[in-house]
């Protein structure tokens, strides 16, 4: 490409009083310089005053080359100020790594001396951590223009104070502003976050990821989404949304923007009417007390509530069709929840270790209860499911110690392995008309389930389903006795219950494996 050379202007301003002809003060200090340059870089800096140039105004385009200087002088040399206003950013065909209307990639990287610097007014965008652990950058001037920024460009930095984020902006990487030291963000308009399957474990991937001193968040009247997340913020307090927000995060795995996850100090949010989409981790590890959910949400995405330890009351709306995976795992206060007509599944662990939970009304068109869906809910007492569920998955109810009775509908068609597995104060169980599988271990240590009723519709009974239960009393309806393995009732003195079967059919079950075992056998 044809570099174009400007008029040479060169001035040098002395900003603390010298010697003529003296490089160094009184204190013998390196002296400070500023420098406008007006055309080739190298016509105005040499060995000479490269590292004692403290302030930097470039009126004049800048080639790939010219950044490996200014990294010298902003890392081991004094550059504190650059003044990029006047720049047009020349890039390198067929070279990705230098593009027009770019900071190019890690081009200032751990330039520590660094505090103020002005951007191109015609910048395009800024590339992947190209100001990283500039640990005293405390005041960038952005465009207008400019509508992209990478991951962790600005990761660690000193930015302060409060931050208008640009209005024409476009998109934002991963961790772009993480571990900055801004106060307040302002969102002017719609960000998107960018798709990145990378996820980087260190605090988290938010754009604004552990940003220590951020206390207030205000998003704009007129923004419909917001995707830049703000997670591990921990004194972030104040959230101001408007109106017409539709969509809290995102579903997409490949974001992980987790808009308040672990916001510990977030206590109370008010949700927009507007709002349809709740994303993933959105609340995860928030200190909210109640919330309501707005009408015309749709979806909750997985992890949205879980880990919310104060969180004692939502109110789900009318409108949601989808509670995704562990939507309220952990919320160890939630003592009651209504899932709505429309959810047609109960995901996998979203109620896992709700710990205070005591009632649930289960949507009439629930079909599946999914795994581990209320795994060591220790004080749920009572379960009656809809009558259109067909499935219950393994452990789903593991672990409900406190759960007594259970009502399965006629709709139920099987329960698989380790679903009732440890609830001790089961004593009452109805199965219905048509279950036809049991899983294994299904009731494993129900010490007080001591009357069993199994319906003609079963077909397989697991491993140990029964095992050390109280069973006394097991009634069948199959004429012909069911093959159960040998130890479908292990640790139960079966010798101590009875076997009620249907009339003329005790001389099979007498002569049956297992079924044999019982001390008594009566027919009805």
């Amino acid at each position: 490409m044809k570099k174009i050379y400007f008029i040479v202007l060169l001035s040098f301003f002395m900003i603390t009083s010298c010697k003529p002809d003296d490089n160094t003060d009184e204190n013998n200090n390196v002296q400070e310089y500023e420098l406008t340059v007006l055309g080739n870089l190298l016509d105005y800096i040499n060995d000479d005053n490269k590292l004692k140039i403290t302030k930097l105004i470039i009126n004049a385009p800048i080639f790939n080359n010219d950044w490996i200087l200014l990294k010298e002088m902003a890392s081991v040399g004094s550059l504190e100020i650059l003044d990029m206003t006047n720049v047009i950013i020349i890039g390198e065909e067929h070279n990705p790594y230098y593009n027009d209307n770019e900071i190019p990639e890690y081009a200032f990287q751990a330039c520590k001396k660094l505090k103020e610097v002005y951007l191109p007014s015609n910048l395009h965008s800024i590339a992947k951590e190209a100001f990283y652990a500039c640990k005293n950058l405390k005041k960038v001037h952005f465009p207008e223009t400019i509508e992209y920024i990478a991951p962790r460009a600005f990761y660690n930095t000193a930015l302060s104070g409060e931050f208008l984020v640009p209005k024409n902006l476009k998109m934002i990487g991963k961790q772009a502003f993480a571990k900055t030291q801004f106060t307040k963000v302002v969102l002017l308009s719609d960000v998107m976050a960018e798709n990145d399957e990378l996820v980087y474990v260190i605090n988290g991937n938010s754009v604004f990821a552990a940003c220590e001193n951020l206390t207030d968040l205000v998003v704009k009247e007129g923004c419909t989404m917001l995707e830049l997340g703000f997670e591990n913020c921990k004194s972030l307090v104040n959230v101001i949304l408007p109106s017409t927000l539709k969509y809290l995060g995102k579903e997409s795995k490949y974001t992980h923007n987790r808009i308040f996850s672990n916001c510990s100090g977030l206590n109370v949010i008010e949700l927009p009417e507007s709002l349809s989409t709740i994303g993933q981790s959105a609340f995860q590890k928030t200190s909210i007390n109640k919330i309501i959910i707005p009408e015309n949400v749709k979806a909750i995405a997985s992890f949205a509530f879980s880990d919310c330890n104060m969180l004692e009351e939502i109110i789900l709306p009318s409108s949601l069709e989808k509670i995704d995976n562990s939507c309220f795992k952990n919320c160890i206060m939630l003592k009651g929840i209504v899932v709505p007509n429309k959810v047609s599944k109960i995901a996998p662990s979203t109620f896992e270790n709700c710990s205070s939970l005591k009632s649930i009304v289960i949507s009439e068109n629930v079909s599946v209860i999914e795994e581990e869906a209320f795994k060591n809910c220790t004080s749920l007492e009572s379960l009656v499911v809809p009558s259109n569920l067909r499935i219950i998955k393994k452990s789903a109810f593991e672990g409900c110690l406190s759960l007594t009775t259970v009502v399965l509908s006629d709709g139920i068609e099987s329960i698989e392995s380790t679903v009732f597995k440890d609830c001790i104060e089961l004593r009452e169980l109805d199965l219905g008309n048509s279950i036809a599988s049991i899983g294994n271990i299904c009731f494993y240590h129900c010490p007080k389930l001591e009357t069993l009723k199994l319906p003609v519709s079963v077909t397989n009974i697991g491993g140990d389903a029964f095992s050390y239960t109280g069973l006394k009393e097991v009634n069948v309806s199959w004429i012909t006795p069911l093959s159960v393995g040998n130890n479908v009732f292990n640790g139960v003195h079966l010798f101590n219950a009875k076997l009620i079967v249907p009339n003329g059919t005790k001389y099979l079950y007498a002569s049956s494996p297992v079924w044999e075992d019982f001390g008594e056998i009566e027919e009805w």
